[in-house]
């Protein structure tokens, strides 16, 4: 028994039926974070639609706001889903754009996204440079020949 925080999956919008391991959901599915310090965070899923947090600190206690944020000190942000890109993506309103923006198929709107929303687009690639060696994107262009 260790202790751990419920992650409300609802809350973060992710595909809950493609969280299993090995192909298989017999055995629970899990993602280990290690931190420089040593400690580590685990996403654990011990049964469709169930997500738990369990977090590792060598045996060190955090057991207020404050010592945690001591020992888990790490920015913690949302990445979308990876997922295939539309070949022949249409353009979209600005305001589906921002409806797909944090749904779990963004990846379908990509373009649409950042042709409606560019203002982060030199960070992203940026960190996508950074995280995915030889990997590079540049900023969506609308073909206006296809009609």
């Amino acid at each position: 028994m260790v202790s751990g925080y419920e992650v409300d999956l609802a809350a973060i919008s992710v595909a809950e039926e493609n969280i299993f391991y090995n192909y298989q959901q017999e055995e629970p599915a899990q993602v280990v974070f290690h931190l420089s310090n040593g400690n580590s965070l685990t996403l654990f899923f011990p049964e469709p639609g169930a997500c738990l947090l369990l977090p590792d600190a060598q045996g060190r206690g955090f057991s207020s706001p404050t010592t945690f944020r001591n020992q888990f000190n790490c920015p913690i942000g949302f990445v979308p889903i990876l997922g295939p890109v539309e070949q022949h993506e249409p353009l979209f309103e600005k305001e589906a754009a921002r409806l797909a923006l944090y749904n779990y198929r963004a990846a379908r709107n990509f373009r649409n996204i950042w042709h409606h929303y560019p203002t982060h687009f030199d960070e992203f690639r940026e960190v996508l440079k950074q995280t995915w060696p030889g990997m590079d994107i540049e900023p969506p262009e609308v073909d206006m020949s296809t009609g």
